[in-house]
């Protein structure tokens, strides 16, 4: 099970490997006086080539988590197939494309992930339904858990989200609490 598989936000990851590695993989992808205008402006700016190709950058660093999920998923397949391999996600499908630079759409799409475990920590039942809901139509309820956020919950309130992720149809829940 996947937990923290993605960025915290789009603050990071600015160390000098990243920056490093995306040198090296935005450099086919664009044309030689643009690569030239960024080496020359990364002589005395380190942050030339992610300020100077925004889009470019979040790319890279959502090929990087992807490549990192897709590399283990094929590892644990290869040495327990019968495994599942799940990943907790932000509901919120686009803000995690977006800003936390986890693609799980894609990867329910391309097969890399058997199961997602939305975050769809909230007390109210119409955002839960929302979110769960939306999981649901993206991967299909066989490959959904509903992750019921208890600590923002009653007992009561718990056990409606519950019951509308069965409804939903999810294959399971999953209870997370700080407590």
């Amino acid at each position: 099970h996947f937990d923290y598989i993605r960025y915290p936000n789009p603050d990071f990851d600015y160390s000098a490997g990243a920056l490093n590695r995306f040198r090296g993989w935005v450099g086919p992808r664009i044309s030689s006086s643009r690569l030239a205008e960024l080496e020359l402006a990364f002589q005395t700016d380190p942050l030339a080539y992610p300020e100077g190709l925004p889009e470019l950058w979040d790319e890279f660093r959502r090929n990087q988590i992807s490549e990192l999920v897709e590399r283990i998923y094929h590892g644990v397949k290869k040495r327990k197939p019968e495994a599942l391999v799940s990943a907790a996600v932000f509901a919120n499908a686009e803000d995690a494309y977006r800003s936390r630079f986890q693609d799980w759409r894609a990867w329910v799409r391309e097969g890399i992930l058997d199961v997602v475990a939305p975050m769809a920590y909230t007390p109210d039942n119409g955002d839960f339904r929302d979110q769960v809901g939306h999981a649901v139509e993206v991967a299909g309820g066989e490959r959904v858990w509903a992750g019921i956020g208890a600590y923002q919950n009653s007992y009561e309130g718990t056990l409606d989200k519950i019951r509308i992720a069965r409804q939903l149809r999810t294959r399971g829940v999953v209870l997370f609490s700080y407590d």
